[in-house]
C-alpha cells in the first residue's frame, strides 16, 4: 500500500511516498495559495515521474495544513491524480493529529510511529 503525504506549511509544501509504513521519497514545493489544483496535478505528477512512481500507485492521501487556501487545491489535486479523498488533518482537528503529519518527515524512525495513526484512520474510513 502507497501512500502520499503533504505537510502543508507557510513556506513550504512536503510531499512523501510512504510503501509499507515506509518513507521512500520526499518533495518539497513552495507553498503558494494561487496555485491551482491543475497545478499542483502538474507538479506532483512530474515529482512522482522522478521518482520511478506511478500516481495509479498510491492507495491514499493524508494531508496535514496550517494554510486553509491551500488545503482546497490540494483536496481538488489529490482527488484528480489519485481518485481518493485525502484523509485531511488541519483547523478543527486535534492538534496533536495535525502534527503527527509535520512529524513525518523529521525522520524515518519518526515519520514512521507518526503516520502509524494516521494510516491506521485512512485505511479504515
Amino acid at each position: 500500500m502507497s501512500i502520499f503525504a503533504l505537510d502543508v506549511g507557510n513556506t513550504n509544501v512536503t510531499a512523501g511516498i510512504f510503501v509499507r509504513g515506509e518513507l521512500v521519497h520526499v518533495f518539497r514545493f513552495a507553498s503558494d495559495a494561487r496555485r491551482t489544483a491543475d497545478e499542483w496535478v502538474v507538479l506532483f505528477t512530474h515529482a512522482l515521474a522522478r521518482a520511478g512512481r506511478l500516481s495509479g500507485e498510491v492507495e491514499g492521501v493524508v494531508l496535514g495544513s496550517v494554510v486553509p487556501p491551500l488545503t482546497s487545491s490540494l483536496r481538488e489535486a489529490a482527488r484528480a491524480l489519485f481518485g481518493v479523498d485525502p484523509l485531511i488533518l488541519g483547523p478543527g482537528v486535534r492538534r496533536t493529529e495535525r502534527a503527527m503529519v509535520s512529524a513525518i518527515f523529521s525522520s524515518k524512525r519518526a515519520c514512521v510511529r507518526s503516520t502509524t495513526s494516521a494510516i491506521t484512520a485512512y485505511t479504515s474510513l
